[in-house]
């Protein structure tokens, strides 16, 4: 960012410039007009909301009009659609940063880096005997200046300069100092849609679903259904589920009948059928769900009441 000083301490803002190359930000950085972003801001709210009301003032009134016309359920806000839909996506920095005439910056005495890729991640963290970053049930052997984190039990042997990252979806190798996730992102998102759209741990507002297994017309998950919280009232009109309560305790709809779980009770529900599942208590449900069907998409779900305004 240039910018003027206006006393010892601060300078006023003019103009950004927006990720220049190597050549030209290191002629911009010998210039004591020019500061590197580090991207950590300060205000308070009465600035930035008078900001947003002058330079982005459509914007500011349809956030307005989405937060006026909110439902609030079980403490879980959910913005009016109608008019949430229609804010136009643009990022802080493009929609008030480059505009504002309000706007000072000063100098940030400190270590900082942007940890932008793997190896900046390895360069900050702290490593063993061999230049190793070690995160997880990992066994090695031989293993130096090498980035590895992993969720499950890993054997390394006679490596080098690897960057391996597991995390239940996929895992990740490459070379530590050489790696280009980034450039790879598009073909692997075509090539591999679930990979890049559906995770193994999936948060809803009722709680997260953990994808076990996934087999040929049937699949395995484990519902965690937070205090208080009430899934959908729906229906499914490819597949049928079977219930176990694994812990707590499970209030049920079943088409019109209501059903109490204990832990270790079950229950099936038969495609087609109206269900609902509900925690009225103060700990945690947990169930184990098997799904059977031609179909087992997320998007075979018709809701028919919610508390969290999706139906």
């Amino acid at each position: 960012l240039y910018s003027k000083k206006i006393n010892k301490s601060f300078n006023k803002v003019i103009k950004f410039i927006e990720k220049p190359n190597l050549y030209r930000a290191k002629k911009l950085i010998k210039n004591n007009n020019y500061l590197w972003n580090s991207g950590m801001f300060l205000s308070n709210k009465s600035a930035l909301l008078n900001e947003f009301s002058i330079l982005q003032n459509k914007l500011a009134l349809q956030v307005c009009d989405s937060h006026i016309n909110a439902k609030t359920t079980n403490h879980i806000l959910t913005l009016d659609n109608k008019y949430y839909s229609k804010i136009k996506s643009i990022s802080f920095d493009h929609a008030i940063l480059e505009k504002s005439k309000n706007v000072f910056s000063t100098k940030l005495l400190s270590d900082w880096k942007d940890v932008g890729s793997w190896m900046q991640k390895w360069e900050i963290e702290k490593k063993d005997k061999d230049n190793n970053y070690i995160k997880g049930n990992i066994f090695k052997n031989n293993v130096k200046n090498s980035y590895i984190s992993t969720n499950r039990t890993i054997v390394a042997s006679n490596l080098e300069n690897v960057l391996a990252v597991d995390n239940n979806d996929v895992l990740y190798l490459s070379d530590l100092k050489n790696n280009n996730l980034k450039n790879l992102y598009p073909i692997i998102n075509k090539k591999f849609p679930k990979i890049t759209d559906q995770h193994t741990t999936i948060q809803r507002p009722w709680g997260q679903f953990t994808n076990i297994f996934v087999g040929k017309n049937f699949q395995v998950k484990e519902l965690v259904v937070n205090s208080g919280a009430i899934l959908s009232l729906q229906k499914h009109k490819y597949r049928s589920e079977n219930w176990v309560v694994v812990e707590g305790k499970a209030n049920v709809i079943l088409n019109k009948k209501n059903i109490v779980l204990q832990k270790s009770d079950s229950i099936f529900i038969p495609q087609g059928a109206v269900h609902r599942i509900e925690n009225r208590q103060k700990s945690v449900l947990k169930i184990i769900e098997v799904q059977t069907g031609s179909y087992l998409g997320e998007d075979d779900i018709i809701r028919i009441k919610d508390i969290y305004g999706r139906a």
